[in-house]
C-alpha cells in the first residue's frame, strides 16, 4: 500500500455536492414558507355567539373586507314587514332562513329571519333585525363560510 489516498471520482463528487445543495435549498424553502405565513395574517377573527351553537361573530380586517368586496344595505319597510335585496338571503339545511347583520364596521353576525315572501329581487320578512339595521348584501357566502369555519374544499 502506498499511503496515497484514493480520490473520489469526479461524477460521484458532483453528485454529492448536488445532494448537499438540494438539502440546503429545501431547508431554506421551509424557513421561507414559515416567514410567508407571517406576511399573510388571518383576515378574520371569530367569536362564538352565545346561545347559537356553531355560529360566530365574524370580524374582518379592512384588507379582508376589501378583498371580499363586502357591501351592506339597511333593512327597509315597517316593523310588521321588513324588506331587503334577495342577495342577502341564505337558507339553512333545515329550511330556516337567515341573513348576516353588520352591527358595526367590519363586524358581521348571523341573524335568523322569518321569511314571508319573495317578490322579484326583494325578500319580505316579519321576524328578524329591525328597520335600519345594516345587512350584508355582497360577500355573503364568504362571511357565511367564515362564520361556520368552512375549510377550503368543504361543502357547506
Amino acid at each position: 500500500m502506498s499511503g496515497r489516498r484514493r480520490s473520489t471520482p469526479w461524477p460521484e463528487r458532483l453528485r454529492m455536492w448536488l445532494v448537499i445543495v438540494a438539502v440546503a435549498a429545501s431547508l431554506t424553502a421551509c424557513d421561507k414558507a414559515e416567514d410567508d405565513e407571517s406576511e399573510y395574517p388571518s383576515q378574520s377573527k371569530l367569536e362564538p355567539i352565545k346561545g347559537i351553537p356553531g355560529h360566530h361573530t365574524v370580524t374582518l380586517t379592512p384588507l379582508g373586507a376589501k378583498q371580499v368586496g363586502i357591501q351592506t344595505t339597511p333593512v327597509a319597510g315597517s316593523n310588521k314587514l321588513k324588506e331587503l335585496p334577495y342577495d342577502a338571503l341564505l337558507y339553512g339545511a333545515d329550511g330556516t332562513t337567515f341573513i348576516y347583520t353588520s352591527p358595526k364596521a367590519l363586524t358581521y353576525r348571523y341573524a335568523k329571519i322569518t321569511l314571508e315572501k319573495i317578490v322579484g329581487e326583494r325578500i319580505y320578512f316579519s321576524e328578524g333585525p329591525k328597520v335600519g339595521t345594516q345587512v350584508v348584501t355582497r360577500g355573503v357566502p364568504q362571511v357565511h363560510g367564515a362564520d361556520i369555519e368552512l375549510e377550503f374544499g368543504e361543502i357547506a
